[in-house]
């Protein structure tokens, strides 16, 4: 990770090992939680030392709405990835948004930005996707509440173009609001 005073001069720091994958910080009752690509969760105090990872709970069966099928010699991303979490302002509980995949139809559709919830970041309960199934796959979700809207920003995979949706509720369902990209190829959605 790297830190800054300033936002243009950047210090980098320490890895931090317990990270495999995509991660996202929250801080949670004055710790700091650091969930690694929806698999594991380690806590920090300042955020240089860092707790052994621990896996974390699922309460429910995801194959409902999500592809639980690996298959990378087919040219498929692990899913679920790529960890947003935010609070939701009705209920009070944590959402996370993450990229995956519906479990059937058009093979180049099938992306979707999945979400669950939980109340102490350890023990989560999967819930329908907020967007999709629309792409082949979807990276690095990102939300921002702006007026009565909440927006929603994505990159594509294998272009990763950057996209955008938006809808009235926090958990969707959200709409594009445009046929194309917003950047072009390359750019990542946070």
């Amino acid at each position: 990770h790297a830190t800054t005073t300033d936002f243009i001069h950047w210090r980098e720091e320490p890895i931090i090992p317990q990270t495999r994958a995509a991660c996202y910080v929250v801080e949670h009752q004055g710790r700091y939680a650091l969930i690694s690509g929806l698999r594991t969760i380690c806590w920090s105090d300042d955020l240089y030392q860092w707790t052994e990872a621990t896996p974390l709970r699922f309460t429910n069966d995801p194959s409902t709405w999500y592809d639980r099928r690996s298959a990378p010699e087919q040219g498929c991303y692990s899913s679920p990835r790529d960890p947003f979490i935010c609070r939701n302002p009705d209920t009070g509980r944590y959402v996370m948004l993450f990229c995956d995949r519906f479990p059937s139809g058009d093979i180049y559709n099938r992306g979707c930005v999945g979400a669950a919830e939980s109340s102490d970041l350890l023990t989560w309960t999967f819930l329908p996707p907020v967007f999709g199934p629309r792409h082949f796959y979807c990276e690095s979700p990102h939300l921002v509440f702006q007026g009565d809207k909440h927006h929603l920003f994505f990159s594509q995979s294998p272009e990763c173009s950057v996209r955008h949706a938006v809808s009235n509720h926090l958990l969707g369902p959200y709409q594009e609001t445009e046929e194309g990209d917003i950047l072009p190829g390359y750019h990542g959605a946070g």
